[in-house]
């Protein structure tokens, strides 16, 4: 179960500031022990900041769903973007999950489950059949998340940190929520 009442709402603009510091910290949260620190600094710094997310934002193609805790504070989120594919993935209109991620005070409680559905959600509403998404080959916990969710691996990616090349898997699934 979420810890406490958890919310999902879309974020503005005017969220663009403390969503970059959210999405900077749980990313270094998560990958921090498997890269150099100078290939984090490099993506962290360019991926992560308020004008990048504030760009991303404002794309009609792009949304956050933000899930605040009942003092309004961010604790996790997901980005999807509309009609956004790779050459494997295959589906009449598909959405992209951008990016899952959660505090690690709320990981194991449930809040995955409902950003994910939040995204599954958004998606169908947006006209979309199928969403798709990249994770890391090493990435265990995150791939074994997604199987369990009904995604399967149509190929793969590569995903560039810093001066690193990574290998990503490509997964799908449909958007209905069953």
């Amino acid at each position: 179960m979420v810890k406490g009442a958890v919310v999902l709402r879309l974020a503005s603009a005017s969220d663009a500031g403390v969503l970059a510091e959210f999405c900077a910290r749980t990313f270094d949260d998560t990958y921090r022990e498997f890269n150099t620190d100078a290939d984090m600094a490099v993506y962290v710094q360019s991926a992560f900041n308020a004008e990048r997310i504030g760009a991303e934002l404002a794309r009609t193609d792009c949304s956050f769903l933000m899930a605040c805790d009942d003092a309004g504070t961010l604790v996790g989120y997901v980005q999807v973007v509309v009609d956004s594919r790779l050459d494997c993935v295959r589906a009449e209109r598909c959405a992209e999950i951008g990016r899952l991620y959660a505090d690690r005070s709320h990981q194991g409680q449930g809040l995955g489950v409902q950003l994910l559905k939040g995204a599954l959600q958004h998606a169908a509403a947006a006209g979309c059949d199928t969403i798709w998404l990249a994770v890391w080959q090493q990435n265990t916990r995150a791939r074994a998340f997604y199987a369990k969710w009904g995604f399967e691996r149509v190929g793969t990616t590569t995903f560039q940190l810093g001066e690193s090349l990574q290998d990503d898997f490509v997964l799908q699934r449909s958007t209905t929520l069953d």
